[in-house]
């Protein structure tokens, strides 16, 4: 259903299908669906990144020999190209997700060293690696070596809320670490004794860092915040033997909130992916693997979706979002005042929305007593079409409809008034008028006095719509040829609605309503 709304949404805005738009006004929908997607979006519906993330899973390095597929030394060679990477791509920061050594303490100095080449913040997650095979007395020196300021903790760029979690805390590995916990962990390990992830090297989280999450969550939802949250061991899908020991406790606490967006971990080497309940699970696939392979990626996070560019064994991956703060959009027009002045294919005004997204605009197919068909719409503004007196009517609704990039739609009825004030010195009696273009103008308007009579105007002036006089025109400086006038029009003159009038000798002075950007 959401991939043909997606589709319908390209057509509406590569196409005037006005009854397509009007049949879809009552669609109603909530998240989307998590399937990537390769959907062409015009150039005016293409968000700039909102925040730009490098992902590293598993680099596991340690002065070893190979085994099978894990080829250790080599990462040192990977992990350079991949942070010179992150540095072109110029990314908000990096995230690594865990496992960053496979053993012995000094593996640690031997990484570390290239992260000192970002030109950005890096953070850590802990794994299983980053603490098995290390001695007790040194376990609790790894979160200050990886400068990370707690096991787990959380932060916010450009109005999104990142959390890191400890999937380790109530694993044997890391015991020494948190004694209060131990309780706790063998409980959680006698659970896991006939589930297809009890294996020693996953972990699990305890009770306080459930509800530390559970509030960091609640708080963005407050600030209006999208959260993605990134931990070594993988939740869902729920057949992967890696998962998180209490992987369902996790799933549950985050889909209670709509603005959790993602989960992103490493720790399973091949990469995988799900969806469940409008949360994106992804895992990145490691480094680790493989001679000629490197893998990593970057997350690039937009409005409504986030963009993988993978590397290696990690690919490309395209997953929408519904945004949950979203307001709904709404949009208005400059001018709703038709007088004398107007003809066929005069400009009226403009639509515009404060949202700031790209909408098109087109007329409802619904009759009733709208007067859509006196006028017609190109791109965001509003144009007369007929030449018909419409003076005869008190008001002249128009229903129009917007839908902006996401498909979202809005109906509006305009009631537009004609204003009689002008009818009378619009036209001179002599059947002199003027012609102005371009309408909207920026700079210079062009001015055509049909039926002159007199080629020699003696006085020119913009007024206001209060008949303000706004800029006087130095009858040395006009420019006139063939009935066609020049006007640099004042730099300093607002935006808005202002009339141009010249007095001819002997005849009735002559206007034209135009519209200053």
């Amino acid at each position: 259903m959401h991939s043909l709304k997606r589709i319908l949404c390209y057509l509406l805005f590569s196409m005037s299908i006005t009854n397509m738009v009007a049949q879809g006004a009552s669609e109603t929908y909530g998240k989307r669906t998590g399937v990537p997607f390769d959907t062409v979006i015009p150039s005016s519906c293409q968000d700039s990144v909102v925040v730009k993330i490098g992902l590293i899973s598993d680099p596991q390095y340690c002065d070893c020999n190979s085994e099978g597929n894990r080829i250790y030394r080599e990462v040192l060679k990977k992990l350079p190209v991949a942070i010179d990477s992150m540095n072109k791509f110029g990314v908000d920061f990096v995230m690594n997700l865990g496992d960053m050594i496979d053993r012995y303490y000094e593996s640690y100095d031997s990484v570390n060293q290239f992260y000192d080449h970002l030109t950005m913040p890096y953070y850590n997650v802990l794994g299983n690696h980053d603490f098995e095979e290390i001695a007790d007395s040194l376990k609790p020196t790894v979160i200050s070596r990886y400068g990370m300021p707690d096991f787990y903790y959380g932060f916010s760029v450009k109005n999104w809320r990142f959390l890191v979690l400890d999937g380790t805390e109530l694993a044997a590995y890391s015991r020494s670490l948190h004694p209060d916990l131990a309780g706790e962990g063998d409980s959680l390990i006698q659970q896991v004794q006939d589930k297809y992830n009890n294996r020693p090297w996953n972990g699990g989280i305890g009770r306080a860092q459930r509800q530390w999450i559970r509030n960091q969550i609640q708080a963005a939802h407050e600030a209006e915040q999208h959260v993605i949250l990134f931990c070594h061991f993988p939740l869902y899908p729920d057949s992967v033997y890696l998962n998180l020991w209490n992987s369902e406790d996790i799933i549950a606490l985050i889909e209670d909130y709509p603005n959790v967006v993602a989960y992103i971990n490493g720790h399973f080497h091949a990469g995988n992916y799900g969806f469940k309940n409008g949360i994106h699970y992804v895992t990145q696939a490691a480094m680790l693997d493989t001679y000629d392979k490197n893998s990593f990626a970057v997350l690039e996070v937009y409005s409504d979706k986030l963009f993988f560019k993978g590397f290696g064994f990690n690919p490309d991956r395209v997953l929408s979002y519904e945004d949950h703060f979203k307001a709904p959009f709404r949009f208005f027009l400059t001018d709703t005042v038709l007088n004398s002045t107007h003809h066929a294919g005069s400009y009226i005004g403009r639509f515009y929305s404060a949202s700031g997204s790209a909408i098109r605009y087109s007329f409802s197919s619904e009759s009733g007593d709208y007067k859509n068909e006196f006028f017609f719409i190109s791109h965001d503004s509003l144009f007369l079409k007929t030449d018909s007196d419409i003076s005869v009517f008190e008001e002249i609704p128009i229903q129009v409809i917007g839908v902006d990039c996401s498909c979202d739609t809005v109906i509006s009825v305009f009631k537009l008034h004609y204003d009689n004030t002008l009818q009378n010195i619009s036209h001179t009696q002599g059947g002199s008028f003027l012609k102005v273009y371009p309408n909207p103008v920026t700079g210079t308007l062009y001015v055509r006095l049909e039926n002159p009579g007199n080629d020699k105007p003696y006085e020119m002036v913009v007024i206001d719509m209060n008949g303000n006089v706004i800029q006087k025109i130095n009858p040395g400086s006009i420019e006139h040829q063939d009935g066609m006038i020049a006007i640099k029009i004042d730099d300093n003159i607002p935006a808005g609605t202002y009339l141009v009038k010249l007095s001819l000798p002997k005849q009735q002075d002559v206007y034209s309503k135009f519209i200053i950007q």
